[in-house]
């Protein structure tokens, strides 16, 4: 194989595969295919495949290898060499089993890199080529938001290492989709209407997989992706890349089941100024996750917290805004409560309780709504665990 190609060609693709990653040493997950004038290159681990094509290089000799790419553009793009200098690739045997040499060249520079003729890539891909496939075509505004908006969610359960929640549901029916992720206690909800014709499906994909794909598209403007998927992969395909990844086994909880019903209670209050409150009681507690007493009643929101060893009581009133009559006492940990409300969009935010039960102290979820919708074919919401909710028999000036 031998073929010529720019550090400016070379770069550019590099801004979407270097988001794999890989052992520098290693010449497995990097293959580099030259055919026709195209040069196709393809990185992956055990969960993802990014592939790019860079047109219009120059095959010399066709073929296809393995070796430690990212050696190479550690090497160009750490010198401050002229971006359309030439880059120069060749391989020749080793002899030694499927081993070549990869053999680069660049403004006098030498090296020659141990590689292969084969790769484990080569097999998934005839797998995937095997499996029947469903394809439908996003914008990448529906795709990049819906990422956006259920990804943390998911991200906080790797970090927590629950591990049946790492990922993102795509609840596909016939007029819309639906992006859904959960830590268990945050569960972000986005409905992308304004389709037709699509096949009802549902399908689990790892967060790691979309979290990469959510940057890839960070760096592009306005185009649309083709998503393809079977009962094993699932492909997003752009102009200028491609990103595979498996679908996963897990099957994703029933979040209709913890929606609230029944008489709903509706509160607007300021995002700021909730995440300010927050900000300044979290220096004093010991841990993040203590649970923070809120009474709603006559427009205003009473913070309490009053189980910190350090600091016996910690208190804020916040001006709210509600049309409902009756006093509420809600009980919601900290770290919940911050991580819905920064990733709300909107200045104000509408919070959404349920009537509790029998009004007794009760468990549920409330949904977390911003005031402002993202789009007229795109619905957002959260809910959020509630660790208790009742009716507040006081007038709301203590907590007990």
């Amino acid at each position: 194989m031998r073929f010529n190609t720019t550090i400016l060609a070379l770069s550019e693709a590099w801004t979407y595969l270097q988001r794999i990653p890989l052992r520098p040493f290693i010449s497995d997950g990097n293959v580099v295919r030259a055919e026709g004038n195209t040069l196709t290159i393809t990185l992956a681990d055990t969960e993802i495949i990014m592939r790019v094509q860079i047109p219009e290089v120059e095959v010399y000799e066709e073929g296809e290898v393995s070796f430690p790419l990212r050696l190479v553009m550690t090497a160009i793009t750490s010198k401050n060499f002229d971006k359309n200098e030439t880059v120069v690739f060749s391989t020749e045997p080793s002899g030694y089993g499927d081993q070549v040499k990869v053999n680069v060249s660049v403004n006098g520079f030498d090296v020659s890199l141990e590689g292969k003729s084969s790769s484990y890539i080569q097999v998934i891909e005839e797998w995937q080529e095997e499996q029947e496939t469903n394809t439908l075509t996003l914008t990448e505004d529906v795709l990049k938001t819906g990422l956006e908006y259920t990804s943390f969610a998911a991200l906080a359960s790797s970090k927590n290492g629950r591990a049946s929640f790492q990922c993102i549901l795509f609840e596909i029916k016939e007029n819309t989709i639906n992006f859904v992720a959960t830590d268990g206690s945050n569960l972000g909800y986005v409905q992308c209407s304004g389709m037709s014709d699509l096949t009802p499906t549902r399908i689990c994909l790892p967060i790691r997989a979309m979290e990469n794909l959510l940057n890839c598209l960070r760096e592009r403007s306005e185009s649309q992706v083709t998503l393809s998927y079977s009962e094993r992969f699932a492909t997003f395909q752009t102009e200028d890349f491609v990103l595979i990844t498996r679908v996963l086994e897990s099957v994703f909880p029933d979040y209709n089941t913890a929606c609230p019903r029944g008489e709903l209670h509706e509160i607007v209050v300021s995002r700021a100024e909730v995440i300010r409150t927050i900000d300044f009681f979290a220096p004093f507690c010991v841990q993040k996750d203590l649970p923070m007493v809120i009474t709603i009643a006559d427009n205003l929101m009473d913070f309490y917290i009053s189980q910190s060893s350090i600091v016996p009581r910690m208190r804020k009133q916040i001006a709210c805004q509600t049309q409902d009559a009756t006093p509420l006492r809600i009980s919601i940990t900290m770290s919940a409560l911050k991580k819905a409300f920064e990733h709300i969009s909107s200045d104000d935010v509408l919070l959404v309780l349920p009537e509790p039960y029998n009004n007794m102290d009760s468990r549920g979820s409330a949904y977390i709504k911003p005031t402002i919708g993202l789009n007229e074919n795109i619905e957002y919401w959260q809910l959020i665990t509630l660790a208790s909710l009742v009716i507040e028999q006081n007038d709301g000036s203590e907590n007990n």
